[in-house]
């Protein structure tokens, strides 16, 4: 059993939706939303932390457009922070019948696990590879 560590719940999900990315809208599967944010499978799809981007997707009949920027990536998953918290997004989410529960956590390293936790609120800076 793992220990949940989010500040804000998620439901988990397989909803089809759009990455747009300097003008480019690429498909991808949503797989868990939160207030806060939403993960990402997006297969082969490489855009590293720190991009800011537009996600489209239609959930109970309504299209919604969000604006948010990538706080983590592993293959094939993607993290994305939302610019200002989408609640009725998750209650949306929690309303069509999903189940909360983390689907696509940061990768975890011996590298990783070897670091102190940082403040939330502190900005992180990450090299690009």
């Amino acid at each position: 059993m793992t220990i949940e560590k989010r500040y804000q719940p998620r439901c988990r999900c397989d909803l089809p939706a759009h990455l747009i990315h300097r003008g480019r809208a690429l498909p991808i599967r949503i797989s868990d939303i939160a207030a806060g944010g939403l993960g990402i499978r997006a297969g082969r799809l490489a855009l590293p932390s720190g991009n800011l981007i537009e996600v489209e997707l239609r959930l109970n009949g309504a299209t919604w457009s969000l604006h948010g920027l990538i706080v983590h990536t592993g293959a094939p998953c993607i993290g994305v922070m939302f610019k200002t918290p989408q609640p009725a997004l998750f209650s949306a989410a929690t309303q069509a019948g999903s189940a909360p529960s983390p689907v696509c956590a940061p990768p975890r390293s011996a590298a990783h696990s070897a670091r102190p936790l940082r403040h939330p609120e502190r900005p992180v800076t990450l090299p690009l590879p």
